[in-house]
């Protein structure tokens, strides 16, 4: 998406959801603008991203065995810096999240959803609870901004 592909500015939508797309974007200032101006005033975003910072993922990076965040990522975010390109485009972020835990084991946590739900919905909430004790070792992060006067 360029910024002259952006429809007309109007203020005709109430929310917008930009998922998994930010990262992707050359022009993230000039999207983020386009965007605030198709909002009304209070307009909503939602926004989804990775986040590469993990000590898991940095882990893998120094051993030379993760491209999952890099492959097509123009910019791999840390939380503070989602928070400062969201006001730097006029949005104030009134809302944050961390998706989930980050582990090694997550391919197996998966596998084990294959085959016996009440372990993986237990593994699950373990992941949740550990996610919630330490954000910044989330594999993502869910953001809900308001367009600002």
């Amino acid at each position: 998406i360029t910024s002259s592909k952006m429809p007309e500015p109007g203020g005709r939508y109430t929310v917008i959801l930009l998922m998994d797309v930010l990262q992707l974007v050359q022009d993230r200032q000039g999207l983020l603008k386009g965007i605030r101006g198709l909002l009304v005033p209070e307009g909503r975003l939602l926004i989804a991203l990775p986040h590469a910072k993990t000590s898991w993922r940095i882990r893998l990076r120094w051993a030379g065995l993760d491209g999952h965040y890099e492959d097509g990522a123009v910019k791999n975010y840390s939380l503070t810096e989602m928070y400062e390109e969201g006001q730097a485009a006029g949005f104030r972020v009134i809302h944050c999240e961390p998706t989930v835990y980050d582990t090694p084991w997550t391919g197996l946590i998966d596998l084990i959803g294959q085959v016996c739900w009440p372990l993986y919905h237990v593994l699950m909430r373990w992941k949740r609870r550990r996610v919630m004790a330490n954000w910044l070792e989330s594999t993502g992060f869910r953001l809900v901004c308001v367009k600002s006067s």
